[in-house]
């Protein structure tokens, strides 16, 4: 066996000192010399692969396995390459050949427990962690990648201990700081999150994720001028960050620039947890909509199928035949309120009439918005735009009204997230409220309450029956999120709806119904900043909080605006 080339110990300490140029140069040199120095690929190969070039990377790597493939590094660096072009299978492979000539290499399980993760495989995702801590537990990155997945998958006290080990292991570890700073979000530690962020920055200047993630923390505090330049310093670093830029819309439309905040909201779709509907046709650009056909399809939950739905009627009234993709839930009562248009239940597969050349462009719902709400001026004079069926709501009001005198007020204090995601459940909890909490609103005299709270609640009103003695009557014949033409229904019965940010104040909102919504004191961007109105919808008036988590004080002026408009007979029932 000749002797290893002196040459590449020298490159290789330049390599770790950062001199990847001298690096390069001396590993080039080598392989003149002898094309065959398995050694030097392999170490050029890593050099390009750290240099973003994952294809180069791949070749030169390739080549040394071909030369000696029971090198368990090379199998590993090539894994690299995979995992970093998303070539997630290719790269568990390579991770597990590695393992199968050596199975002690803690950095190798933590590689393959990344590539599992990113397949959803998050058994073995975990497992692989746990067993790089196992073979060497002061592996501060399978602990923070650790933290991660449990973090993703809701253990939120075991994803703080880990980043919390991998922070003491390595004080300097900003993807560490980050990641804590996301839980410390997540479970509303606000403060302490942009400190971890701010720290995280501080040793990685270049973090561009670590700025996004302090723009969503600082946003969600009410700085939002803070938010917005940190969101634009992530963008300068990293143009291509769709993450950020979608943050940065959020954080235009709370502030009210709707021209560019839905231009860069529109960067969602190019998020790692975007899906898009699978239309080949030319997406709307703005272009004149007068002789075309245009397909709009819904996204997101309900409240903000049935929000975006508000902008329909300027399409038709644009001259375009619209065609509609909505979930099934709302078809009957899309189809009923939008009746120049053609409504189409979204399915796994499109229904083939929505894959047909006569339609000439496609738009989500929201989209749609980035060039009919430019300005605040266009959302003026908002106005009713859905039609619940008129026979079933006035069968639903003779039953409340056999109920009891007085006004019939619709009831919901809670959000629930469509997609049980950590940061979906966080939402849903700084919107929602305890039913206990209610009683300023419940001890109201001559009214008729009626539960409008989707999923189970029957011990929450009996606990509030028996606390306070007020029933607030649920009705069996309507399941809110399973028949929702019955609910839109039961909405329109109704005379006035009380509740939390949740689809029953969108329905109520675009039945033209009185609504008061119940909102955080940073919500969500719909609501804006500082309106007591809406700009969706013409019968909405906003209760803010005044300090973050705060509901008692917001209930209490409820109840006290409920008691003279039930007194002066304002809430008296309305057209249906």
């Amino acid at each position: 066996m000749s002797a290893p080339d002196p040459r590449l110990a020298v490159a290789l300490r330049a390599h770790r000192a950062g001199d990847g140029d001298t690096a390069e140069r001396l590993y080039r040199e080598i392989l003149e010399d002898n094309p065959k120095n398995a050694d030097a690929l392999h170490l050029r190969g890593v050099l390009a692969q750290q240099r973003g070039d994952s294809d180069r990377a791949a070749v030169l790597i390739g080549e040394a396995i071909a030369i000696d493939p029971k090198v368990p590094d090379y199998h590993n660096a090539m894994g690299e390459t995979f995992r970093a072009r998303g070539r997630f299978g290719d790269a568990i492979r390579q991770y597990r050949r590695a393992l199968g000539l050596d199975a002690d290499l803690a950095g190798v399980h933590n590689n393959l427990g990344l590539a599992l993760e990113a397949e959803g495989i998050l058994d073995e995702a975990e497992a692989a962690f746990r067993r790089a801590l196992e073979i060497a537990p002061e592996h501060g990155r399978a602990h923070s990648n650790l933290g991660v997945l449990l973090k993703a998958t809701g253990r939120l006290d075991q994803a703080v201990g880990h980043y919390a080990a991998a922070l003491a292991i390595d004080p300097d570890d900003a993807d560490a700081r980050n990641n804590m700073g996301n839980i410390l979000v997540t479970v509303g530690r606000l403060d302490e999150a942009v400190v971890e962020y701010r720290r995280a920055i501080a040793r990685r200047p270049d973090f561009a994720q670590a700025f996004d993630n302090l723009g969503v923390a600082l946003k969600d505090l009410g700085q939002l001028d803070e938010a917005i330049e940190s969101h634009r310093r992530a963008i300068a670093l990293r143009p291509d960050l769709a993450e950020a830029h979608k943050n940065l819309g959020l954080a235009l439309l709370l502030g009210g620039d709707f021209e560019n905040g839905f231009a860069e909201y529109d960067w969602r779709w190019r998020a790692r947890d975007a899906w898009p509907r699978p239309f080949s046709h030319p997406r709307w650009t703005g272009e004149p909509l007068a002789g075309t056909t245009l397909l709009a399809w819904g996204e997101q939950g309900i409240g903000d199928e049935v929000m975006y739905a508000s902008v329909l009627d300027d399409v038709i009234a644009a001259g375009a035949r619209l065609v509609i993709e909505c979930d099934e839930r709302l078809a009957s009562l899309f189809a009923r309120s939008f009746p120049d248009a053609e409504v189409v239940a979204r399915a796994a597969v499109p229904d083939s009439r929505l894959l047909e050349p006569m339609i000439d462009r496609h738009s989500a719902t929201g989209s749609l918005c980035r060039w009919l709400r430019r300005s605040a001026r266009s959302f003026a004079a908002p106005r009713a735009y859905l039609t619940a069926d008129p026979e079933q709501a006035a069968r639903i009001r003779a039953r409340y009204d056999a109920l009891g005198r007085g006004p019939k007020i619709g009831v919901a204090w809670r959000s629930k997230s469509g997609v049980a995601t950590v940061d979906n459940i966080r939402f849903s909890i700084a919107k929602s409220s305890s039913l206990n909490q209610w009683y300023p609103v419940l001890m109201q005299a001559d009214a008729v309450f009626v539960n409008l709270q989707y999923g189970d609640c029957a011990e929450e009103l009996e606990a509030v029956e028996h606390r306070y003695g007020v029933r607030v009557h649920h009705d069996s014949a309507i399941d809110q999120m399973a028949d929702l033409d019955g609910f839109a229904a039961q909405i329109a019965a109704l005379d006035i709806v009380v509740a939390t940010s949740n689809a029953a104040v969108h329905l109520a909102g675009a039945l033209g119904k009185e609504v008061w919504t119940l909102i955080p004191k940073v919500p969500d961007w719909r609501w804006q900043l500082d309106r007591d109105d809406s700009l969706w919808y013409p019968r909405m008036r906003l209760f803010r909080q005044t300090e973050a988590g705060d509901w008692d004080r917001v209930l209490a002026r409820v109840g006290a605006a409920l008691a003279p408009a039930i007194e002066a007979g304002r809430l008296g029932a309305q057209a249906m």
